[in-house]
C-alpha cells in the first residue's frame, strides 16, 4: 500500500512539473507591445487599402524579439465618401510573426477593419485579428493595431495569446485528481 500511494505521489508531482513547464512556454509566447514607430522603439511600414484593397505592412519591436508582416484580402465591404474611407474585412490573408527564441508564426487573418478621416488632422487605423500555428506546434491568435495621424507618431499594438492545448489541460485535470484522491485517503486514514 506504501509502495502505491509512493508511485501516486511521484505521478502527481511529475504531472505538475510537465503542466508547470508548458504554462512556461505558453507565457513566453503571449505579448502585449505597444510602440511609437520611430527608432530606436520600432519601425512600421504599412499600405492603406483606399479604396478596395487590400491592407498591408510590417512593425518591428525594438529591443524585443517580436515583429509582424501582414497582406489581407480586399475588404468584404467599403465606404468611400471623399472624407472618410472605411472598410470591413473577412477571413483571408496572410499574418507572420517572429517571437521569442527565433519561434516563427504563420496564419491567417480572421478578420478587422481600416479607417481614415483626411478632415482636420487626418488618420488611419488599421485593426485586424489573426490566428494560426507556432513553429513549435502551438497555436495561437491575437489582434494588431496600426494608427496613423497627423503631426503625431504612428504607434503599433501587438496583442499574442496561444490556446492551451487539450493534452496540457488533460495532464493538469489528472494531476488534480491524483492530489484530491491522496487528501481523501490522508483523511481516511
Amino acid at each position: 500500500m506504501t509502495t502505491m500511494r509512493n508511485l501516486l505521489r511521484c505521478l502527481t508531482v511529475v504531472l505538475l512539473a510537465s503542466c508547470s513547464a508548458i504554462a512556461a512556454l505558453a507565457n513566453d509566447l503571449e505579448a502585449h507591445l505597444d510602440i511609437v514607430c520611430i527608432p530606436p522603439y520600432g519601425s512600421c511600414s504599412y499600405q492603406p487599402g483606399i479604396p478596395d484593397q487590400p491592407v498591408s505592412g510590417d512593425v518591428v519591436f525594438s529591443g524585443t524579439p517580436w515583429s509582424y508582416h501582414f497582406l489581407s484580402e480586399k475588404p468584404i465591404s467599403y465606404d468611400y465618401q471623399g472624407t472618410y474611407y472605411s472598410a470591413t474585412f473577412g477571413s483571408g490573408g496572410l499574418f507572420q510573426m517572429t517571437g521569442p527564441d527565433n519561434l516563427t508564426f504563420t496564419g491567417e487573418i480572421v478578420s478587422g477593419s481600416e479607417f481614415a478621416s483626411f478632415i482636420g488632422d487626418s488618420s488611419l487605423t488599421i485593426d485586424l485579428m489573426y490566428d494560426g500555428m507556432w513553429s513549435n506546434s502551438v497555436q495561437g491568435y491575437g489582434e494588431i493595431e496600426v494608427q496613423s495621424r497627423e503631426n503625431f507618431y504612428d504607434h503599433a499594438y501587438l496583442d499574442a495569446y496561444v490556446v492551451p492545448e487539450p493534452a496540457s489541460l488533460a495532464l493538469l485535470g489528472s494531476g488534480i485528481v491524483g492530489a484530491w484522491g491522496m487528501y481523501r485517503r490522508k483523511l481516511g486514514a
